[in-house]
């Protein structure tokens, strides 16, 4: 897999996971209980699901340590993966909001 594919699947899993723990959505319920967590320690818990843009950082660091081997290239491939997976968070994001609303 190469990192634009990782890239954009890991963006379509960060939008993807946090549409479906919205409101009136199939595990809704998780999202009450993550939002939960996100007022108690919010240090923490945004870069991990409150915030679409912090999300980047934190998912791309699971994902290219699941998928990519780490070489002396990962030094430049990781940061410019996180930019990428914002980008897309944030266009996708923005395409998700236009059809939900």
């Amino acid at each position: 897999m190469n990192l634009l594919e990782l890239s954009i699947l890991t963006s379509a899993a960060c939008i993807g996971f946090k549409i479906v723990t919205s409101t009136g959505m199939l595990l809704s319920e998780l999202g009450v209980i993550l939002e939960r967590l996100c007022n108690r320690f919010p240090k923490i818990m945004t870069p991990i699901y409150s915030c679409h843009y912090c999300m980047a950082s934190v998912w791309s660091i699971v994902a290219y340590s699941v998928f990519m081997t780490y070489t002396m290239n990962s030094i430049y491939e990781l940061p410019v993966m996180m930019l990428a997976v914002c980008c897309f968070n944030g266009a996708l994001w923005n395409v998700a909001y236009n059809i939900w609303e």
